[in-house]
């Protein structure tokens, strides 16, 4: 559907002749012939123009200046006319789509301490670290998640926001898959994680926030997992925590899960156990049952703009009006007024 979003614009197709008016009424008579490079209406000064060389008494001349004339004229108008038409903005509106949308905010917290190099997953018979196994299965829980704003924060010694909230899914996960052991150092600032996305979600306090953490150890650094939980507790965010790691590999040994249990506990959340990938899967699947996506949608018109073409086309007949206009004037042997 074509349709101008400023069509009070069109107003403005009535501004020449006004100034063509009010020049007649009000200007004496000796100013009748308005310099060319006189501000006002652009048809006033050629028309004084035309008056003068009609004058010189040139029968032969006097159909070919009167055909100029009568271009140069309709070319201005029917180029202002254009310029009018690009302001007053014409689009295309295509049918209309939905986009769907939520208020929730899932932030995905991924642990990047050194023992997630750990190789006890099986990926089609070959073994995978906790990190890659954690990628796979994170990417898939992410693409799913349509209509919710999905952040990541990776934390090991430190936590930072690597992807703040947003609903551009892809995004999310290409910066999850660049993810790499040793970025934010050995250890485990679990605090650090859960007090990041506090910090965060207070920015938008009047929407649901959901904290998804996985990790593989024990928090040995950073702010207190207590203060952080009660953190979290008083700002109404929701933790779901995730343990990573076979028990019967040494390096799983060191997984709090009394602590994780405590968080998701306090939180009203839930702790989940993942010894292998399909257990990771099957938790997943279980948080999209606990969080369902919200099927609620938006009413989207695309639009496409279409003032360029009237402006360009305005400029050249106006470009052009004034090349038929300067050659009157070589041809008359007069400079133009």
């Amino acid at each position: 559907m074509f349709e101008f979003q400023w069509p009070w614009m069109f107003v403005l197709l009535l501004l020449p002749w006004l100034l063509w008016y009010l020049l007649l009424r009000y200007a004496p008579e000796s100013r009748m012939a308005v310099p060319a490079e006189s501000s006002s209406a652009v048809i006033i000064p050629l028309s004084a123009r035309w008056q003068t060389i009609e004058r010189q008494g040139e029968e032969s001349a006097s159909l070919s200046l009167f055909s100029r004339r009568f271009v140069v004229q309709s070319c201005l108008l029917l180029g202002w006319g254009l310029l009018v038409a690009a302001a007053a903005r014409p689009v295309w509106v295509d049918e209309i789509g939905t986009v769907p949308v939520s208020n929730r905010n899932i932030m995905v917290a991924v642990d990047l301490s050194g023992s997630m190099a750990q190789r006890d997953f099986r990926l089609k018979g070959s073994r995978i670290s906790r990190l890659a196994a954690t990628k796979k299965v994170a990417s898939h829980f992410i693409e799913k998640r349509v209509g919710d704003r999905i952040g990541l924060i990776l934390f090991a010694d430190h936590a930072y926001l690597q992807a703040p909230l947003t609903r551009d899914r892809r995004t999310v996960i290409r910066l999850l898959n660049e993810a790499e052991l040793g970025l934010a150092g050995e250890r485990t600032a679990l605090g650090n994680a859960i007090g990041l996305t506090v910090k965060k979600i207070r920015e938008q306090p009047d929407e649901e926030h959901v904290l998804v953490v996985m990790t593989d150890g024990a928090a040995t650094v950073g702010v207190t997992v207590a203060e952080a939980t009660r953190f979290a507790l008083e700002a109404g965010l929701k933790v779901y925590t995730i343990g990573i790691g076979s028990s019967g590999v040494r390096v799983g040994s060191d997984l709090d899960e009394v602590t994780l249990q405590r968080i998701a506990e306090k939180t009203g959340g839930r702790y989940f156990r993942a010894k292998s990938i399909d257990e990771m899967e099957a938790i997943y699947q279980e948080l999209d049952k606990l969080e369902p996506v919200i099927d609620l949608s938006q009413a989207w018109y695309p639009v496409k703009d279409w003032f360029y073409w009237p402006l360009a086309l305005g400029c050249l007949l106006l470009l052009g009006a004034a090349l038929v206009a300067s050659s009157v004037g070589m041809k008359t042997g007069r400079r133009p007024e």
